[in-house]
């Protein structure tokens, strides 16, 4: 909440007094969130019950996330476009900021303006969480999810076509919606579809492929950007996400997610 609510025109009043400000608080905010952790998880921690593990089974159990996961008809495909649209966004945010902030962008918004419209984003998704049940409960779970990446691909395009404040607003106000309602299905399905023993070493295995992606795109998009032009990008990114969308449509129907999920396991007995 604070980082999508707070976070953006705070930026943009720190920005308005100067650079110091701006570095020096975020600082400030760093060290104190590193002061908390040292202090507040001292000592040594260990499960209940849980002998100590050696290197060998620790990697075991890495491993045996990523295979679970690679070999699932449902979260590969799900895992790979994931990561592919990932990777589009974060190589669309590497360039965004050059493309409309600044007195020689094609936008021209001021610092200010820009971290003012960014708060749009968070009260985009806001609306998204007070409206993904209703949504999830008329229609299937993947045709939810397939429009809204489709649709969010399609906004992608409005600060290349128009390149303004308000172009800028109305792909936020879109993508905010869009992306908390695709995110809610998607994250709603791997619990039902992988064994509770296995469930937080498949997350962590998506999570590496996922958000493994995201670094890759900043740089790809910043290097095409230099070789191409900004356009380039900007005209790339929904291509790239239009095509994580059909790779879900194809391989994952609704009948195949239904088909895959367990039985619920049974509660302990006294």
């Amino acid at each position: 909440m604070c980082n999508g609510f707070v976070g953006p025109p705070l930026a943009g009043v720190l920005v308005a007094l100067g650079a110091a400000w701006l570095v020096g608080s975020s600082a400030a905010v760093v060290v104190s969130a590193v002061l908390v952790l040292a202090l507040g998880l001292r000592g040594r921690h260990v499960a209940a019950g849980r002998e100590v593990e050696s290197v060998g089974s620790r990697w075991s159990e890495l491993t045996s996330g990523m295979r679970v996961l690679w070999r699932h008809p449902v979260l590969r495909p799900l895992a790979i476009a994931a990561g592919l649209w990932n990777f589009a966004s974060t190589a669309f945010g590497a360039v965004l900021i050059l493309w409309l902030v600044g007195p020689e962008s094609v936008g021209g918004l001021s610092p200010q303006l820009f971290s003012l419209v960014m708060v749009v984003l968070p009260a985009g998704a806001l609306l998204g969480s007070m409206v993904a049940s209703r949504i999830i409960e008329r229609f299937s779970e993947m045709s939810v999810l397939v429009a809204c990446w489709g649709l969010n691909a399609v906004f992608n395009l409005a600060p290349l076509l128009w390149p303004s404040a308000w172009g800028l607003a109305l792909f936020l106000l879109a993508a905010g919606p869009l992306g908390v309602v695709g995110n809610i299905v998607s994250g709603s399905l791997r619990p039902r579809l992988v064994a509770g023993h296995q469930l937080g070493r498949v997350g962590g295995a998506s999570r590496v492929l996922v958000f493994g992606a995201m670094p890759l795109g900043a740089l790809v998009g910043g290097q095409v950007a230099a070789l191409a032009g900004i356009p380039v990008v900007l005209a790339g990114v929904p291509a790239v996400m239009l095509l994580a969308t059909v790779l879900v449509a194809v391989t994952v129907p609704q009948a195949s997610v239904d088909a895959h999920v367990l039985a619920p396991e049974p509660e302990p007995v006294g």
